[in-house]
C-alpha cells in the first residue's frame, strides 16, 4: 500500500502500450474512508467481518472520437412471429 500511495501518478517507466506518453500523465488516487463505508456493509451482508481494503483508482485517457473498424453494416432484417412447439 505504501508504494501505491506514494505515487500521485504511475511512473512513466511502468507504463506500456498506449499509456506511454499519455497527456495528462496517468493520475492515481485513493478513496477517502467516508467513501468506503459501504464496503463494511457489504462484508456484513455476506456474513463476514469487515476486511481491510484499499480502493485505488487510475484514470486513463481514451480518444472517444478515434475511428474504430467495425463489421459490415446491417442491410436487411427479418422478424418472425408465430407459436413455437413445446414438445420435448
Amino acid at each position: 500500500m505504501k508504494v501505491l500511495l506514494r505515487h500521485p501518478r504511475i511512473p512513466e517507466e511502468h507504463l506500456r502500450g498506449e499509456l506511454v506518453g499519455q497527456e495528462p500523465p496517468v493520475p492515481t488516487r485513493f478513496l477517502a474512508e467516508s467513501q468506503l463505508h459501504s464496503l463494511g456493509e457489504f462484508w456484513q451482508a455476506m456474513g463476514g467481518k469487515p476486511k481491510a481494503t484499499l480502493q485505488y483508482g487510475v484514470t486513463v485517457g481514451l480518444d472517444v472520437f478515434e475511428p474504430v473498424d467495425v463489421g459490415p453494416g446491417v442491410m436487411e432484417s427479418a422478424v418472425r412471429v408465430g407459436l413455437r412447439s413445446t414438445r420435448t
